[in-house]
């Protein structure tokens, strides 16, 4: 199965100014589920776990649309680390729920795709 990207347009490799792909409404990131149409310009999301930093990609029909970067600190302070984690897991929660994706792949840091996944309604997958 080889992913195929988008075509690139100037510099950038994903406008922020992607259009739904049913009714061209602006959509503010690139994959975003249109509220105008109510239709998905992404159907699958990936996620890339470290501990400081996750990469959620969006592909629509195998085809890469959309890619954000998530980073966070992590806290050195054994009574913030467990919050610092749900809050890190939520920030990637949101980026995947904006999509509304049929499915979610997930790999890399065990503790962020756990966190990840009990955000998520989701079907859920690890990779490797």
């Amino acid at each position: 199965m080889a992913l195929e990207t988008a075509p690139l347009i100037g510099f950038d490799r994903f406008p922020s100014d992607m259009e739904c792909r049913c009714c061209a409404s602006s959509l503010d990131r690139p994959g975003d589920y249109c509220l105008v149409c109510r239709s998905a310009n992404a159907d699958t999301a990936v996620i890339e776990c470290d501990r400081e930093r996750a990469t959620v990609t969006s592909l629509f029909e195998e085809t890469i649309v959309g890619e954000r970067t998530i980073t966070t600190s992590e806290e050195t302070d054994e009574r913030w680390v467990q919050t610092e984690l749900r809050n890190f897991a939520g920030r990637i929660a949101d980026e995947v729920r904006r999509k509304r994706p049929e499915e979610v792949y997930a790999t890399g840091e065990r503790s962020v795709i756990n966190a990840v996944r009990s955000e998520l309604r989701y079907p859920f997958y690890r990779i490797e």
